[in-house]
Parts: structure tokens; sequence; C-alpha cells
């Protein structure tokens, strides 16, 4: 078996499970960037047919559309914002246990699982 492959850190999570762990809250984040864009996109069109239509004057129209601009960039950056305060919740909190840090039973069974400990002491139950 090649351990080469196995490394063992104490500073963090990878990166995948920091992904695993946020999958539902990205799917969540980048949904509701969709939702807000395609109704952007729809008042866009509406604005654009009231301007056509003359039911909107131009100056009107332009404001209309800037404020629609607006509100899509204040939705994206909350998302956005929001999304990146849970990644750092996460990482804050899920954090992989050191083992210098504590001698309690814990540590000592993840010593035991990943292969640290000598050849004597009994399988982990």
């Amino acid at each position: 078996m090649d351990n080469s492959k196995m490394t063992f850190t104490t500073d963090g999570m990878r990166i995948e499970g920091l992904f695993r762990a946020l999958q539902g809250d990205i799917m969540w984040a980048f949904g509701f960037i969709g939702l807000a864009f395609v109704a952007l996109v729809l008042s866009w069109r509406f604005i654009g047919q009231a301007r056509r239509n003359n039911a909107l004057a131009p100056h009107a129209a332009n404001s209309a559309t800037k404020t629609a601009n607006m509100i899509f960039a204040a939705i994206t950056i909350l998302a956005l914002g929001a999304l990146a305060w849970r990644f750092a919740a996460v990482m804050a909190i899920n954090r992989i246990p050191r083992a210098d840090a504590d001698k309690s039973g814990v540590y000592q069974q993840m010593k035991k699982n990943s292969g640290e400990a000598d050849a004597n002491s009994p399988a982990p139950r």
C-alpha cells in the first residue's frame, strides 16, 4: 500500500470536504442569483416594451432600468456575502483536531484509526 498519497494534516479541512459540506449552500446561493437574473431580464423586457409603446418616458425607463440593475447587484452581493460568511464559519468550526492539543480518548482513538499507534495496541472497537 502506497502511503505517500495519504497525508494527514492538522491545519484545517481539505478543499474537497469543504465543498461537500457547503454543496447545499452553494446550490441555494447560485439558484437564488439565477432567479434574480431571470427577474432582471424580465424587468428589462417589460421596461423596453413600455418604452417602445410610449407608455414610459425615456427618462423614467432609464431610471427604472438603473433601479432594476442596482437591485440585482444588491441581491448578488448579499447572496455571495452570505456564502462567504458560511464558508468562513464552516472552515473555522470544522477543523481537524490536533493530537498534540489534548491527550483525551478521542485523540487516542484517532491515532489508532490512522495507523499511528504501535503494533501491540488492540484494534479499535
